[in-house]
């Protein structure tokens, strides 16, 4: 049994030493890069001579604050919105190179954490909610959030080769896809001034607001995926 053992650690030196002649050159590239992701770093290491694993990690948050004119749902144009759009995955991704240029096709697992969150405060008298009048009145606030986070499954191609020979400097860029998965869908009364039975109502239309967006984001299960950036090997 130890001479089974020893035999294989030793092939899996010859092997590695095979690889490293191979691909004589430095071992690991460090990225940066950008896009639908938001700003993120990369760290490229070699696995054969035409596969590469990438350990990927981005992210970028950002407020919007806007008029809601929705007829379907809040509307009369006096709620104001404000929310918090996060974006963002790390994971690792194997990138295929069959021409053995910068060219790659690409797959792996990301753990998105891709969340929108948000509060709307009526500005005037009544704002309807889910077209039900004096539901909400001035100063009362509705809350939503749609949460993509979980691990998604990712395909894709592109460009690049952070441990290429052929300079230190390299170019990159991904175009794919992220199967996140129908998200998860909250919206709620979190104050109705006029009291328990208006807090009831606005709970109940807040269930069926929560459903109807629930129709509405469900076809979203695919995030797409685009960047470019650079890269430096050691």
């Amino acid at each position: 049994m130890k001479r089974i053992v020893l035999v294989g650690f030793l092939g899996l030196v010859f092997m590695s030493q095979g690889f490293a002649a191979e691909r004589s050159f430095p071992s690991i590239g460090v990225g940066i890069t950008g896009g639908t992701l938001g700003v993120g770093l990369t760290v490229t290491v070699p696995v054969l001579s035409v596969l590469n694993a990438r350990f990927v990690g981005s992210g970028l948050g950002f407020d919007i604050d806007v008029d809601i004119d929705d007829s379907d749902g809040i509307d009369n144009n006096e709620l104001a919105f404000e929310g918090d759009i996060t974006l963002g995955a790390s994971g690792a991704v194997l990138d295929y190179h069959p021409f053995r240029n910068g060219f790659r096709a690409s797959a792996g697992l990301l753990y998105t954490f891709n969340n929108f969150d948000g509060t709307a405060v009526c500005d005037q008298i009544v704002c309807e909610f889910g077209g039900q009048p004096a539901v909400v009145g001035q100063g009362d606030r509705l809350r939503g959030e749609v949460d993509y986070s979980g691990v998604a499954p990712y395909i894709g191609m592109g460009w690049g080769d952070a441990i290429d020979k052929a300079g230190r400097w390299s170019f990159s860029a991904d175009l794919g896809a992220m199967f996140t998965g129908s998200p998860n869908v909250s919206v709620r009364c979190t104050q109705v001034s006029t009291g328990g039975a208006a807090l009831g109502l606005c709970d109940r239309q807040a269930e069926q607001e929560e459903d109807a967006l629930e129709d509405e984001v469900g076809d979203f299960d695919v995030y797409p995926v685009v960047s470019i950036g650079f890269a430096y090997r050691f």
